[in-house]
């Protein structure tokens, strides 16, 4: 018998996911034509919501966004985009139908330098949907300015092994299920997973326990996912990192990119903007 996730966890997870989404979409260029009674090969990522000013971004790392975009690019079969911002206590709606192909979008992704951040713009309208089913961005209040020195530490996505789809007479059942891990950060990284740009690293729990109480092997999936760090002396949480990627020659270091540094560049961004407008 699997021991079960405890209670206290099971409220963060409601209460953190608030902050995370996944984006999912259907891509039925060959091979994957013929799955899901021909609708194709579903795929769903992790990212969250944060706020710069008074605009809302999907945040997610960087390579989701490339590999996406190359897929649009080469004239892959690619629709139904979809935002699912269904884990929050107060979510009464099914996932919100996005308009991927026509947002504003940019991504950063370079192996030799560290870096894999990437962000989608939300519409005022994408807004209004999510906020309505109980988003609740990352506002500035909540970014992280440090990455050291937090009592705790986790990461909280949809690992692909918690991803499923099920063909249905008028659609798809597609379910992705939040996941939260607990981790220790790690000062003393393996030499050759050190980068030009800082990077945060992480060790994962050996076992790793979904709130249902599952035991899962791997982190594969959770890409985008934030990364909190909490303070108990203030009572607070706060964003420190994107997660981008695993170390796979022990599969329990992970690490991901200092969340600060692309809200700093949004908000660059906005400024200039309205400088030049």
């Amino acid at each position: 018998m699997q021991d079960m996730i405890s209670k206290e966890d099971e409220e963060r997870i409601r209460h953190y996911g608030r902050h995370c989404v996944t984006l999912s979409w259907l891509d039925s260029s060959s091979p994957w034509a013929s799955e899901n009674e021909g609708r194709g090969r579903a795929h769903h990522v992790s990212g969250f919501i944060a706020a710069v000013r008074d605009q809302w971004y999907l945040i997610t790392a960087g390579h989701v966004i490339q590999d996406i975009d190359a897929a649009l690019n080469a004239g892959q079969r690619i629709s139904g985009f979809r935002v699912n911002d269904c884990w929050g206590p107060l979510a009464q709606h099914p996932p919100q139908v996005f308009d991927y192909r026509g947002s504003p979008r940019q991504f950063l992704h370079d192996e030799d330098l560290g870096t894999d951040v990437g962000y989608v713009e939300l519409d005022g309208n994408t807004k209004s949907r999510i906020e309505a089913n109980g988003v609740v961005p990352l506002s500035q209040a909540a970014w992280a300015m440090k990455t050291d020195g937090f009592d705790e530490y986790f990461i909280c996505g949809s690992p692909s092994n918690k991803q499923s789809t099920t063909p249905l007479p008028n659609g798809l059942n597609m379910i992705q299920q939040l996941a939260f891990f607990h981790l220790e950060k790690l000062n003393d990284p393996p030499a050759e997973l050190i980068k030009p740009c800082e990077r945060v690293f992480f060790k994962r729990p050996r076992v790793l326990q979904t709130e249902d109480g599952e035991v899962i092997d791997s982190i594969d999936g959770m890409s985008g996912s934030p990364i909190f760090g909490v303070d108990y002396a203030e009572k607070r949480y706060y964003v420190v990192a994107i997660q981008s990627g695993v170390d796979r020659a022990t599969e329990r270091i992970l690490f991901g990119c200092w969340f600060l540094r692309l809200a700093r560049a949004l908000l660059e961004g906005q400024s200039r903007g309205a400088k030049e407008h």
